[in-house]
């Protein structure tokens, strides 16, 4: 901090300190301090050893007894927080499971802290409307505390998820998924009788909305539940399903002055609350010393429900959004789908484990399964309908009874991969580069059979060695170790879901003795007993799902085999940097 006050990067100006003792924060823009604006506790530390500003780079932390959870992006430029934990003292606020979202200098979700105390306005800044969190039938929350569900991150997705009694029989869950350019935001409630929970949503804009009309917001009444300060209240008319906002920083001062410098972002935010939400906006009091600001609120009444809503944001000059689709869903699941500039699709949903994200890149599908958290009989063989990717059509296929008396490789439904299922993401399929397999499919009364004989020119490996009974795990890694193999990924989902979602999927690989090795890539899905067999030009694998635990009727069925070649580091078709090679999909 003192390496900053002398870098010369402040401006010079009217620091304050005349007229108080305090290092107390001001509501004025930014200046440099020199030594005779320093209290005595910042000159005890001035015999510190100095470290340079930018070799300081805070990172994401939980503190469950204070509350506070903060996920950070983007060389920290980009802040995310929610509020929780034990109740305050007198200078505590209502604002448990409240959202504060920050981009370098720009506050798109702000704790506004407190003005005067001897002002009116102290009021509002005591109330829960005051802060980007949940209250219920007009009322700032009753005093009580939050508690930590879950926090993990990993750099590249982190999630955050507290719950709270916010009224009395009121009971919120507020989870917060955090990626590269966007988050995921799911608030979820129950009440012991009908109430209305408000949410106040953004500072901004609502895109393609001009029918608004006066209305009065109704409220407690209590001067602390914020509603008296509240200007130009309207409600909108015949609200869509999915009100999308333009979000404007609240940091504007009224001096006319920006808030602070640093890059600028541009902002986006997309929610539902189900089709009986009232979508509100009006004028209410910015931060201490800032301008007045448009507010857009949420109410839903009923005993529970969902309100789901994804931010996504990008340092442009222009209104680009980096999510180029984004889908939000109140009522069922995948809770929200994100398509990034890239051309991934990133659906996320809760999980019995904590939060489930499923990846779609290309034709390359994955996930990342994020914890730190303290089926019916098939009665007949099932038909298949291959599923690949949304321009193929599915195709229904019968799955013949399995014959005991011949081998598993010769019976069956037969399907030769070859170049025509071939994605290149390298080389090209000729040459000495021509992998090939035959995938056979059956049934018995107990079992779907996935069969695979698999030529690619040399003996599987895992990680460079015949055969190894452990992948080492790469901890900058969001994807799992085996995928970084020879192996397989086996889909199964119902017919009549939507594309992407599925009931059980395995990521499988070879190992030693016979045996192969698999991983659910589904929440708590069923993982099929696997037998396999190496040679010297490649590899065989039998995966025995049971019926019991597949969905009845048709099953949707996709398959994508995963080459390594020993001099490769790292699988074909994976993504991120260092990784070369291909992927087989098997797509009709």
């Amino acid at each position: 901090m003192l390496s900053r006050l002398y870098d010369g990067r402040a401006p010079q100006g009217d620091t304050g300190r005349a007229r108080s003792t305090a290092d107390a924060e001001r509501n004025t823009p930014a200046v440099a301090l020199s030594r005779a604006d320093c209290s005595w506790r910042a000159l005890l530390m001035a015999g510190a050893q100095p470290v340079p500003a930018e070799s300081w780079q805070p990172q994401s932390l939980v503190q469950p007894r204070q509350g506070l959870a903060i996920i950070r992006r983007d060389s920290s430029r980009v802040y995310v927080a929610l509020e929780g934990g034990v109740s305050g003292g007198g200078h505590g606020h209502p604002d448990r499971l409240s959202l504060t979202l920050q981009t370098a200098a720009q506050r798109w979700l702000d704790d506004p802290g407190t003005g005067s105390y001897v002002e009116r306005t102290l009021h509002w800044y005591r109330s829960t409307l005051a802060h980007h969190a949940p209250l219920v039938n007009g009322a700032s929350q009753s005093t009580g505390e939050a508690e930590l569900l879950a926090f993990e991150d990993r750099g590249g997705a982190g999630w955050i998820s507290k719950k709270a009694e916010i009224a009395p029989g009121v009971r919120a869950t507020r989870s917060v998924v955090v990626c590269d350019g966007y988050l995921v935001d799911l608030l979820e409630w129950h009440a012991d009788e009908a109430v209305t929970l408000t949410l106040p949503v953004a500072t901004g804009r609502v895109e393609h909305a001009s029918n608004w009309r006066p209305a009065t917001i109704r409220s407690a009444g209590a001067l602390e539940d914020g509603f008296e300060f509240l200007d130009q209240t309207e409600e909108m008319i015949e609200p869509p399903q999915v009100v999308t906002v333009t979000a404007a920083p609240s940091g504007s001062h009224a001096s006319g002055a920006p808030h602070s410098a640093g890059g600028r972002y541009a902002m986006y935010a997309t929610y539902t609350a189900g089709t009986d939400a009232r979508w509100w906006r009006a004028v209410a009091p910015g931060a201490p010393g800032c301008e007045r600001s448009n507010r857009i609120m949420v109410d839903v009444h009923g005993t529970s429900g969902r309100i789901v809503g994804v931010w996504s944001w990008t340092q442009a000059t222009g209104s680009q959004q980096p999510a180029t689709q984004v889908t939000v869903n109140a009522a069922g699941t995948p809770v929200a789908s994100v398509t990034t500039s890239d051309g991934t699709t990133a659906s996320h949903e809760p999980a019995p484990h904590g939060w489930h994200i499923a990846l779609l890149a290309r034709h390359s599908r994955s996930s990342i399964d994020l914890e730190g958290v303290l089926s019916s009989q098939v009665e007949s063989a099932p038909e298949v309908a291959a599923r690949s990717t949304p321009v193929r059509t599915r195709m229904p296929l019968h799955v013949p009874e399995h014959d005991a008396a011949q081998p598993l490789h010769a019976q069956g439904l037969q399907l030769t991969l070859g170049a025509e299922h071939y994605v290149q993401t390298e080389d090209a399929w000729n040459g000495d580069n021509t992998p090939q397999a035959q995938l056979s499919l059956c049934a018995t009364a107990n079992e779907l059979l996935v069969h695979l004989e698999v030529l690619t020119g040399h003996r599987s490996t895992v990680d460079g060695h015949d055969n190894p009974d452990r992948m080492p795990d790469n901890p900058l890694d969001n994807e799992r170790a085996d995928i970084n193999a020879d192996g397989v990924q086996c889909y199964i989902g119902a017919q009549g879901d939507d594309l992407g979602v599925w009931r059980a999927a395995v990521l499988a690989v070879p190992i030693s003795g016979g045996r192969g090795r698999g991983t659910s890539l589904v929440p708590e899905g069923p993982v099929p007993a696997l037998s396999s067999d190496g040679h010297a030009n490649g590899w065989s694998m039998t995966l025995r799902w049971p019926r019991a635990a597949l969905p009845t009727g048709p099953l949707v069925f996709d398959l994508i085999i995963n080459e390594r070649p020993p001099e490769r580091e790292a699988s074909a078709g994976a993504t991120g940097a260092q990784r070369r090679g291909w992927l087989w999909l098997l797509a009709w």
